[in-house]
């Protein structure tokens, strides 16, 4: 984990391999997939339960909007780390109602 939640009090930050695939957390609709200020190329999710999944800084983007998505289904893939051209990095956050949540709250990362 590059950033912790704590960092923003919106999302956190991840490295991994450089071209690795990012996967839905939770089957859904795409609320938006394009470019966000800050995020770069993001894709959001929204859930049943009305949350929200955000993944940004992509190196592109595999999903439609209003597409509906299957949980593990692809969003995007990672783009390469600022520092290291060799690693990925990758935006995620959680959103429910109007504030953001820490997700290692609520998924456990390896």
């Amino acid at each position: 984990m590059l950033d912790k939640f704590e960092k923003n009090g919106k999302g956190i930050m991840l490295e991994t391999e450089k071209g690795e695939t990012v996967k839905a957390m939770n089957e859904g609709t795409v609320l938006f997939a394009g470019l966000k200020e800050g995020l770069g190329k993001t894709v959001i999710i929204q859930h049943a339960d009305k949350t929200e999944s955000w993944y940004g800084n992509l190196d592109d983007i595999k999903v439609s909007l209003y597409e509906f998505i299957e949980k593990g289904k692809e969003v995007g893939v990672v783009s390469s780390n600022s520092k290291d051209k060799s690693k990925g990095e990758f935006y995620f956050a959680i959103k429910k109602g109007e504030d953001f949540i820490d997700p290692i709250q609520v998924i456990r990362f390896e």
